[in-house]
C-alpha cells in the first residue's frame, strides 16, 4: 500500500539551507505585503466572495465575482490572513509557480530571470492559467508514455 501525502510528510527532513530559505520565505512575505500596492482583484473580489462562501452565502453577491466556485478553494486558507498578507502570498505563489512551470518545461536561469520581469507575469491570476497548463502538459505526456 502506496503512503498517503500526510505520511509522506511526516518523512520530510529539512536540511539547514532549507530551513533558512523557508524563514527568508517568510519575512519576505510580510515585507512584500506591506510594499506591494492594493490589489483590487485579491481586495475587492476574490478575498470579499470567499468570505461570502465561508459564511454560507452565495459568493455570486459579490458584484465582481464571475469565476466557478472551484476557484476559490485555494484562496479559503489565505482569506483568514489580513488583506495584505494574503495578497503578498498569491504574489510570492504567483511567481513560484511560474518559476516551477519553466523549469519544468526546460528553461534556463536567465529566461525564467527575464520571463518574470516582464509584464505578463504580472497578469492577475494567470499563473492558475500557467499551472493548469502545467499539470495538463504533464498529464498527456505520462499517458503518451503509457500507452
Amino acid at each position: 500500500m502506496k503512503p498517503n501525502l500526510f505520511e509522506k510528510m511526516k518523512q520530510v527532513k529539512l536540511q539547514p539551507k532549507e530551513w533558512s530559505a523557508l524563514i527568508i520565505t517568510i519575512l519576505l512575505l510580510g515585507v512584500v505585503g506591506m510594499i506591494l500596492p492594493g490589489g483590487e482583484d485579491w481586495s475587492g473580489v476574490f478575498r470579499p466572495a470567499t468570505k461570502l462562501l465561508l459564511s454560507g452565502k452565495s459568493p455570486y453577491g459579490d458584484p465582481g465575482f464571475f469565476s466557478p466556485i472551484w476557484v476559490m478553494i485555494p484562496f479559503i486558507p489565505l482569506s483568514y490572513l489580513p488583506t495584505s498578507l494574503g495578497r503578498a502570498v498569491l504574489f510570492v505563489l504567483a511567481i513560484l509557480s511560474f518559476t516551477y512551470s519553466a523549469k519544468k518545461l526546460g528553461a534556463k536561469t536567465w529566461i525564467i530571470a527575464a520571463f518574470l520581469i516582464s509584464p505578463p507575469v504580472f497578469f492577475p491570476y494567470g499563473w492558475l492559467a500557467m499551472i493548469g497548463c502545467l499539470c495538463w502538459v504533464l498529464y498527456s505526456l505520462r499517458k503518451s508514455v503509457s500507452s
